[in-house]
């Protein structure tokens, strides 16, 4: 099995026991840690996982859904603030520039929000993470 074909996997099971309801990210933790290091070891995988969720920030404010291409708003805070990569800065600049760019009012924190407050060093959410290194 090639590292797209591991990372599409782990995208996939996340999202399926999110989908059962009763597993929080405490539960499936294992599964981010897996997908940081999948990415953390295959620079290949890494551009395409960001160029992917580049590709979707025009796609992903048009809809309703927390997912950002089939990835977790809560995989990508977990990553952001476990790695601080610089795609996750560019990520929240161009999809903030968009946002503001629209005229439409919008009632919830948008995800560059969220990826935002995980880049700080003092995230609030980290509580809800065993390993987090």
């Amino acid at each position: 099995m090639n590292n797209i074909n591991k990372l599409n996997t782990l995208l996939n099971v996340i999202n399926q026991l999110f989908a059962v309801g009763d597993y929080g990210v405490n539960h499936i933790e294992f599964l981010f840690i897996g997908v940081r290091n999948l990415l953390e070891e295959d620079e290949v995988v890494r551009k395409i996982f960001f160029d992917e969720l580049m590709k979707s920030i025009n796609e992903s404010l048009s809809s309703d859904h927390d997912l950002v291409a089939d990835i977790d708003s809560d995989l990508l805070c977990y990553l952001a603030h476990t790695t601080r990569w610089p795609e996750f800065y560019e990520f929240v600049k161009r999809r903030q520039e968009i946002v503001s760019s629209r005229k439409k009012i919008r009632y919830s924190k948008d995800l560059s929000e969220a990826i935002q407050e995980a880049l700080q060093l003092h995230w609030e959410d980290v509580e809800f993470y065993n390993k987090i290194k």
